[in-house]
């Protein structure tokens, strides 16, 4: 019985440190990318800043909740009871670093082919309902410039995509 519990003892503790070292491994992809898109530079002392993330579709617990700038977006999803069965992982990073307020929206599962905002051509690119061959280039130009996308939503930042293009193809793309 003791070697049960000192084997059950020693995985739960490397599942502990296997997720630590994850979330390590992401705070240092994330500090090499940094340099790549100016607006979200984070300081020390903006760690103590609290920061309000709105997630809605695939959580168990929809809502608005509060936690600290630098927090991961696993945090949040913890808080809002985690995901559904039908969320579509491929949409979202779990260890995206929250550095000012955002709404995420966690999009189900679908048997249509998403198409990956990073990874997309123009063509792809212009598949998707309202978006055509000059708002196409802007997508690609957005992704050059700040390296890549990391949330649905900051499509939003990209000229001419507005909420309800957003709201059109939400559920057909990825990251």
């Amino acid at each position: 019985m003791k070697t049960i519990i000192g084997v059950i003892f020693l995985i739960f503790a490397i599942l502990i440190g296997m997720t630590e070292l994850e979330k390590d491994r992401a705070l240092f992809y994330h500090s090499l990318n940094a340099d790549s898109y100016e607006n979200n530079k984070t300081t020390i002392s903006d760690y103590d800043t609290i920061v309000t993330v709105t997630i809605s579709g695939e959580v168990n617990k929809p809502g608005t909740y509060s936690m600290n700038c630098g927090n991961f977006l696993t945090d949040i999803i913890e808080k809002a009871g985690g995901i559904t069965s039908n969320a579509d992982i491929d949409c979202f990073d779990f260890y995206l670093v929250v550095e000012k307020s955002l709404s995420i929206y966690i999009p189900p599962i679908t048997s249509e082919e998403k198409i990956s905002l990073n990874d997309a051509s123009l063509d792809e690119l212009c598949t998707l309902n309202g978006i055509g061959k000059v708002i196409g280039n802007k997508i690609i130009d957005y992704r050059k410039e700040n390296y890549k996308f990391y949330y649905l939503e900051q499509l939003l930042e990209v000229e001419g995509v507005g909420k309800s293009v957003f709201y059109k193809i939400r559920d057909n793309i990825c990251l």
